[in-house]
């Protein structure tokens, strides 16, 4: 018996029309919303994917919107700390911001009252949400010093590695690529290859036990697979 009803949807990256039908199942399931971040970028409806997710937020306000790396570079380029020309480094790892220069093309294209609003929905993103027997993260989750409210964002947003590995309670993310759900030291993955030529997929989890009771998988078009 589910206690609760949440369900955790992977990136989206740009996926209209994906998101679309996640919004529309989590609409018809009840309950709790959580997306993991990477709403933008590699798909073709980057800036309208996120007004869709604004809408949806403003519809259904208890619902949690996590913040990704690639919400987090337009950010940065939004708000003037970087250019399309820089290269980012966290965590040892470097990036380029270019990856985000068509979605922020797109963004520089709105009157300023769509620009306002996009910036406050990133803003207002979290970096992580916890319940009494899950964690949701856009990020990998591993066991450093910290504990996870003094973690810092780049760590929650941006950390591929598993370890020193992850002791607590069981946590759901996305952030790096797997052509189906995968269960890795005490984490899932959800994030499978939406905008890559993937699927979109939505976990609907069991409190209870601490576990997913069933997986939607949704094609880039919008298209409910399974």
């Amino acid at each position: 018996m589910i206690k609760e009803r949440l369900i955790a949807f992977g990136d989206i990256h740009g996926c209209y029309e994906a998101a679309k039908k996640a919004i529309k199942i989590a609409e018809d399931i009840g309950g709790l919303a959580i997306f993991l971040g990477d709403y933008i970028d590699r798909g073709p409806l980057s800036i309208k994917t996120l007004q869709l997710l604004i809408e949806a937020k403003q519809n259904f306000p208890h619902w949690i919107f996590l913040r990704g790396n690639h919400d987090q570079m337009l950010l940065d380029l939004i708000e003037k700390r970087s250019t399309t020309n820089d290269l980012g480094c966290v965590l040892g790892m470097n990036f380029r911001y270019e990856q985000t220069k068509k979605t922020y093309q797109e963004f520089k294209a709105l009157d300023y009252f769509n620009q306002a609003e996009i910036r406050k929905f990133l803003n207002d993103t979290n970096f992580y949400f916890e319940v009494d027997t899950f964690i949701f993260l856009h990020a990998v989750l591993r066991n450093t010093k910290d504990v996870l409210s003094k973690k810092s964002s780049e760590e929650l947003m941006f950390n591929y590695s598993y370890e020193p590995e992850w002791k607590g309670k069981r946590f759901i993310h996305g952030h790096f690529l797997v052509k189906e759900p995968k269960f890795t030291h005490n984490g899932i993955n959800i994030n499978t290859e939406c905008g890559y030529g993937g699927v979109l997929t939505g976990a609907l989890l069991d409190e209870t036990q601490s576990s997913v009771y069933k997986y939607f998988h949704i094609s880039e078009n919008g298209k409910l697979i399974s």
